[in-house]
């Protein structure tokens, strides 16, 4: 509210906030994440919001798209994203982009976007979820097909394959994996028939990649470009002083095992599960020395993201404190002390509610940054 210049009063419940001045009603409405409606007036956030096919608030548009565990809800992004000023034509950048939810809500205000992530699974995801809604109407037309032979090939495994032309394009392709990925999850998770799960995720995607053109034809979003890497988030091969802010969400230390949790996606993709581990900040190296291996590595991603980013310009970084064994690990404190360390001027720590989580993560909060001038 701050942001778009309001004065405001909130109630006490803080569910409803009388304001006595708005700059920039329009604006306000467009881009505000959290707030429902203005008087009468329904918010962009609360249109797009609609557009979901799952049970859950967050996983609205195709924000669903693969059981990424460890994602930030979609709404935060959004709200920081205005928080930190940025306008369409600005890029953000987020060097450990995940399951890319980053790029989508970027992607929604029009903001460019380049997301990095060392894990191929991540940057497949992320992928799809972005660049899908150019390439529906053809995805449509082999989704029948796929129908027909699932009809006739019920207990395969993985999916037979269908006749794309070889100039297919790489989008169409990915956008059928990631729904078999999605289908292995369901049948080693909980044990649903492939085919079964495998035809029904490529229903719901492609109706939810329609959703995000329809919500974009209807609001008049002009939706940002997105430029998904697969990179190193200790070595980022961008320019000094070339990013306008930077939002991310690194590793929790040894703390979530993101190798062993999607296991059977890296499998399918055909990857080694002890050369994908070698790769990635948390769980690589041997179980004695990853600790030292993460101070060390996030020390380094850091040090690149304050060397990457322009003068003036935030970096937001949510993080949270866990537990590897008995040991109690002060991510949130390493954090600020080593950003501190490295140059960037300390302005809030934002402490997150956690709702129905194990101890594991004791706390989590948003940590605001600014490179000086």
């Amino acid at each position: 509210m701050q942001t778009f210049g309001a004065e405001f009063d909130p109630n006490a419940t803080l569910r409803v906030f009388r304001t006595a001045r708005v700059l920039d009603p329009l604006r306000l409405k467009r881009r505000a994440a959290y707030i429902t409606a203005i008087g009468a007036l329904p918010t962009d956030y609360t249109i797009i919001r609609s557009y979901n096919r799952t049970r859950s608030v967050n996983q609205y548009l195709t924000h669903w798209f693969y059981p990424y565990k460890g994602k930030y809800h979609p709404q935060m992004v959004r709200a920081l994203l205005n928080v930190m000023r940025i306008e369409p034509g600005d890029t953000v950048l987020d060097p450990f982009i995940g399951s890319g939810t980053t790029a989508v809500e970027a992607q929604l205000l029009g903001i460019h976007c380049i997301g990095v992530d060392i894990s191929p699974l991540c940057t497949l995801i992320s992928r799809v979820k972005t660049e899908s809604v150019a390439i529906i109407d053809r995805v449509l037309q082999y989704q029948a097909e796929y129908e027909r032979i699932a009809r006739a090939s019920a207990k395969s495994n993985p999916p037979p394959p269908i006749s794309m032309e070889a100039s297919a394009d790489d989008r169409i392709k990915n956008f059928f994996k990631v729904a078999e990925l999605i289908a292995h999850s369901d049948h080693a998770r909980r044990g649903r028939p492939f085919i079964q799960s495998f035809v029904r995720n490529i229903k719901r995607m492609s109706a939810s990649v329609w959703d995000v053109r329809t919500a974009s034809d209807v609001l008049e979003l002009p939706l940002g470009p997105v430029d998904i890497r697969q990179g190193d988030a200790r070595q980022l091969h961008f320019a000094d002083e070339s990013v306008d802010a930077i939002l991310t969400s690194p590793p929790y230390a040894a703390t979530l095992d993101y190798i062993e949790n999607d296991a059977h996606a890296f499998r399918a993709l055909g990857y080694d599960l002890r050369r994908v581990r070698e790769q990635v900040i948390g769980v690589r190296g041997h179980p004695q020395h990853r600790l030292s291996y993460y101070y060390d590595d996030i020390r380094q991603c850091y040090a690149e993201m304050y060397r990457v980013l322009r003068p003036g310009r935030w970096c937001v970084i949510v993080i949270g404190n866990g537990m590897v064994g008995r040991q109690p690990l002060d991510l949130i404190g390493l954090t600020i002390r080593e950003c501190g360390a490295i140059g960037f001027e300390f302005v809030r720590e934002i402490e997150k509610p956690m709702w129905g989580r194990r101890n594991e993560l004791n706390r989590e909060s948003i940590v605001m940054f600014i490179k000086p001038t």
